[in-house]
């Protein structure tokens, strides 16, 4: 008995197999990388307020919490010592503030998570404590930051700290 083999049919059907097998491999990468955007995300955002937190125990435990209020709204009332700690804590906030844009530029924090942040930072990137400390060291910042900064409109119904309960 003679059997009659269609090689080109086998070719063919080998050639979708191949095929099929690239587009569940394709998938299979999509699906991992989405899953890995949105760990590095949860992660971004898990750090950002997690460094802020940290910032604002650390102002509790010194008991710098009073000069912060003080300096954002009146830079000038404050003494020659609290200037200086007034000083140190705005960096620490503007550092922290660039960190959360410079993932949000980079697309490791997410839109949401963002939005809530623009809100903060313009509330208290633009308190006239915090600008003036920004007039003296803004070049410490990325280009990038100085930009966003010089472009943020007051949030004029976000009470900063000092003022959460006023009615």
């Amino acid at each position: 008995m003679e059997i009659f083999v269609n090689w080109e049919a086998i070719r063919t059907i080998s050639e979708a197999i191949g095929a099929l097998a690239v587009v569940l491999s394709l998938v299979y990468v999509a699906i991992q990388i989405r899953q890995n955007t949105r760990q590095v995300r949860v992660a971004t955002h898990d750090g950002t307020t997690r460094d802020f937190r940290q910032f604002t125990r650390q102002m509790l435990a010194s008991g710098l919490t009073e000069v912060f209020a003080q300096g954002l709204e009146d830079y000038e009332s404050l003494s020659e010592q609290q200037k200086l700690d007034f000083a140190f804590m705005m960096y620490d906030v503007f550092k922290a503030f660039e960190n959360v844009h410079y993932h949000y530029l980079h697309g490791t924090l997410a839109e949401d998570a963002w939005t809530g942040w623009r809100r903060f930072i313009a509330s208290y990137a633009t308190a006239p404590g915090a600008q003036h400390y920004w007039s003296v060291r803004r070049d410490i910042f990325t280009p990038d930051f100085q930009k966003f900064v010089e472009g943020l409109e007051p949030a004029d119904d976000f009470k900063r700290v000092g003022h959460v309960f006023d009615s």
